[in-house]
This record gives structure tokens, C-alpha cells and sequence, in this order.
């Protein structure tokens, strides 16, 4: 989950950025959901749309042609980067249950 912070964010500093992560990162324990969180500046702009829909589409086109600013291509690269990362270790939790169970 990206939690910007910064001024004109809706949460101002990464002192509240690291609490609200901590408190996810709990809530998504507790739900049996594995939760990572990465604090990022949120103060200016670093792609040309808004909202949550069109941001996760220009990332995508970003990633497939990594053509665009390097703030968002960066951006972009280092939250994918988490997500496959998440994959890779839900692949090895799940191998090694169905070996356990063999």
C-alpha cells in the first residue's frame, strides 16, 4: 500500500505515515492478509492524472514502455517491485504447505 506523505497530503508527516502503515500492516494480521506498506513523498504531483483508477493506469503504461517522468517511472518500478516480491513469497508459503501435506 503507498502511503504519501508530506504537506499537502492527507497525512503530513512520515512519523504519521509509519504509525498508519504499523496500524495496517496489523489490521491486515489480524485479518489473515499480509499487508506491506511503503511511505513515499506525496507533496507535488509526479504523473499527469488523478485519482486512483487513472494513477493505476498511467503506472501501468509507465511499466510497459518505461517511458515517461523518472519520478513515476521510479515510483512505479519500486511498488511493482514490492508486489512481486509478495508473490514470490505466497508461491513459497503455499509450496511448502502442499509439500507438508505430501
Amino acid at each position: 500500500m503507498d502511503i504519501p506523505v508530506g504537506p499537502s497530503t492527507k497525512v503530513p508527516t512520515v512519523q504519521e505515515g509509519q504509525k498508519l502503515a504499523r496500524d495496517l500492516i496489523n489490521l491486515g494480521h489480524r485479518l489473515g492478509m499480509n499487508v506491506e506498506c511503503a511511505i513515499t513523498y506525496g507533496s507535488s504531483p509526479i504523473g499527469r492524472k488523478v485519482g486512483p483508477s487513472l494513477e493505476v493506469r498511467e503506472a501501468l503504461k509507465v511499466l510497459e514502455s518505461m517511458e515517461g517522468p523518472n519520478s513515476l517511472i521510479e515510483k512505479s518500478s519500486a511498488l511493482a517491485g514490492i508486489l512481486l516480491e509478495m508473490g514470490v513469497q505466497l508461491q513459497e508459503t503455499v509450496e511448502r504447505k502442499l509439500h507438508w501435506k505430501h
